[in-house]
This record gives C-alpha cells, structure tokens and sequence, in this order.
C-alpha cells in the first residue's frame, strides 16, 4: 500500500466524524427549538408585522395604537406558554374577523415563519411592559425590610444603593441578575443588623418592579430578551452543573432544573433565584465551589436557556387533548383525525404546535368559521391547559 492512502482514511474517517458531530448537533438544536415553542421566532420582526399588516389599526401596544381591541402588551394574565397565546388568539377569533370585516379588510395570509414571529412578539411584550400596583410595591418594600438600607429618592443616606439611580431600566430579568451579583454583600448587611432574608412571591416581585420603574431616575433600556438558548446553555455547564442537572447531565446536590415544578413567568424566576440566593450560597461555600457573576446578557442567555427546557413548553396531556378534540374537532376531521369536511390531521406529527395552531387559525379560520356557522355550530373555546392537551394529542395520531 501507497504511504498516502493511510492519511487518506484517516481523512476521511475525520470528515465523517466531523459529519456525524454535525448532524448530531443540528438535531439536538432542532429538539430544543422545538421544545422552547418561541425560540425559533423573531420578536422584533413579530412587531414589525403587526404594523405592517395594520393589527395597529385596532390594537395598542404600551398604549400607541388603536384603541378598538386590546392592548397587546397589557394582558388581563400573563399566558404561561404559547399554547395559552394561540388559545387567547382562537377564543377571539371570530370577534376580529367580524371586527376587520366592518373595515373591510383582510390581511396577506401568514406563514410559519410569520406566525413563530408574531407569537414571539406576543409573548415577550407582555413581559417589557410595565405592569402590577405601584402601591403595592412599595407597601411591599417596607413591609420586607427593603426600607432599612434602601432609599428611593430621599436625601436620608443609607448603606444600601438608592433603588432610583437605576430603577427605570429595572424589569425581572435584570433585576434577578443584579439581584444575584449582590447577594453577598446583602446577606453580609442583613446579618451584622440581625434581619432575615424576606421571601418574596411572583406577584410580589412584579408589583415591586411597577414602584421602582416609576420613581427611577435612569434612562430606561430594552432589556436584553430573549436570549441565545445555546449560550445559556453553556453558561450553566460551565457554571452551575457541579450542582444542578438539566436536559439529563450535571450534579444532584441542587434540583434538575429540566424537571423542577418552578413557576412559569419571569417575575417568578426572578423570586425563586432571590429566595433561595442564601442557600446556594451557603451550599458553595460548603463545597468550596466559587460563585459565579452574571452580566445582563448572560442572564438573559440563560434564563431562554432554561424556559425553553422547562417553562414554555408545558407538557400536554394527550388523553385530555382526546376529549378536547373530540368535544370540538371531530365532526369535522373525524373521530381520530382521518378527516371529513375538514383535512386529515393524522399526518401532522411533531408539525402540531402552538404557532401551527395560530397560522392555522389564521389562514382557514375564517372558511372553518362560515362552515360552522351554516351548520349551526358554536365556535370552540379553549381554556386553561385544553390547547396544549390537544396539541399532545394531535402530536400521537402519527
């Protein structure tokens, strides 16, 4: 044998294996763009869209825009995934319809990529508007002991940073992230005066946010979200794995966060990192383990990171979605999805989705609405988890 062709193999044992890495990589990304629901949509461009197809024309976004449909940004509850957004977007459906029908107008239909973008927009505005009672918040404040070294504006010098120097810019991300920097330093203050670390819930946290935006004397900023899930991703190996597991790799001293039954929102991550900031601590000093800093962006990274794995994408229950569908889809697609007056659903697979079920909805909505109507039946509503358990169900008929 030549004294070439071993170097020949070994090339092209490496290009396969590179090849194989590739692949393997691609589908591990695919998996998680599929599990985080939003991730794979463009926030800005879903805002873009909204202006573009003239949804202003009707809807506000932190109060510019029309003043006939709600404001987008200030939802009645934050939804907790995107099966909730386009459950919201069907129960509505047939009052827009009517509504852009009166103005006679219809806009272009939307395509995949429209649809994840506009959901992504849907579900991130809610959380960059300003929201809960600033009196509460700051009742909140005083009632927690935050008072004792902080000020918000008075001229009384304190220990603690006056909350107004950058408040305006303050939303749960931040917040968490400047919030877990500083621990030490609070815990620290906290014990020479003999105070202990005060709990704070979700609503808390948001109602705290509302008071200090509006006494704040910063600029106000964008916060930086969503984040890159790959990032954040490998900030918590990098960081927080000795400890803690996610996506089936890490340590078991601290909670899988793949699996960990935590709240849905950021305000409510916001006050889960906050409560147990003292413990971890104490836990690393113990294993002698350094604790890691967060710049705002990192924080972001790895909060997308960990909502795409757990928080967005709620598991579903398909033998509920079976009682959904059958409830509301069968007479038209048939009792298990093989299709009547309506397409076969059975082909759908991993393709069932929120942003599916939206484009859905907006595409053949309105013919699915006229067939109804001429056959005199209601149009469906969806409550609670009743989108993501059909959605479930509508993923097993494959």
């Amino acid at each position: 044998m030549s004294p070439v062709r071993p170097w020949i193999v070994v090339v092209a044992l490496l290009v396969i294996l590179v090849s194989v890495v590739v692949v393997v990589n691609e589908r591990s990304q695919t998996q998680l763009r599929w599990r985080a629901g939003f991730l794979p949509g463009n926030p800005q461009r879903g805002g873009e869209l909204l202006y573009d197809r003239g949804c202003m024309a009707c809807h506000a976004v932190a109060g510019v825009g029309g003043r006939s449909a709600p404001d987008l940004s200030r939802p009645a509850r934050t939804p907790s995934d995107l099966a909730e957004v386009a459950a919201v977007m069907w129960n509505h459906a047939p009052e827009m319809w009517q509504q852009m029908a009166s103005l006679d107008y219809w806009p272009p239909e939307l395509t995949p990529r429209d649809a994840a973008d506009l959901m992504a927009f849907l579900f991130v505005a809610g959380y960059l508007e300003e929201r809960g009672q600033p009196q509460r918040g700051q009742a909140v404040l005083a009632r927690k002991g935050c008072r004792k070294c902080h000020a918000t504006g008075e001229a009384e010098q304190k220990i603690g940073p006056d909350l107004t120097q950058w408040s305006a810019s303050v939303n749960p991300i931040l917040w968490a992230q400047r919030l877990w920097n500083h621990a030490p330093e609070m815990e620290e203050a906290m014990a020479d005066q003999g105070m202990e670390w005060p709990q704070l819930s979700s609503q808390e946290v948001v109602d705290v946010l509302a008071f200090l935006r509006g006494v704040g004397t910063g600029p106000r900023r964008i916060p930086p979200l969503p984040g890159d899930p790959w990032l954040g991703r490998a900030l918590l190996r990098q960081r927080c794995q000795n400890c803690h597991r996610a996506e089936g790799e890490g340590g078991d001293i601290g909670p899988d966060l793949s699996e960990s039954s935590g709240t849905r929102s950021l305000s409510g991550f916001a006050a889960s990192l906050w409560n147990h900031a003292p413990a971890m601590g104490e836990r690393m000093k113990e294993l002698g383990v350094d604790r890691p800093t967060f710049t705002e962006q990192e924080m972001a990274d790895l909060v997308t990171y960990l909502f795409a794995i757990r928080y967005f994408q709620a598991p579903g229950n398909p033998g509920a979605g079976k009682e959904v569908y059958l409830r509301n889809c069968s007479f038209c697609h048939g009792e298990a999805g093989q299709g009547g007056s309506g397409p076969n659903l059975r082909a759908l697979g991993a393709r069932a989705s929120a942003t599916f079920m939206a484009s859905t909805l907006w595409n053949h909505g309105p013919w699915m609405y006229r067939e109804m109507l001429s056959q005199g039946r209601e149009w469906p509503r969806f409550e609670g988890a009743e989108m993501r358990d059909l959605i479930e169900y509508l993923r097993s008929l494959s």
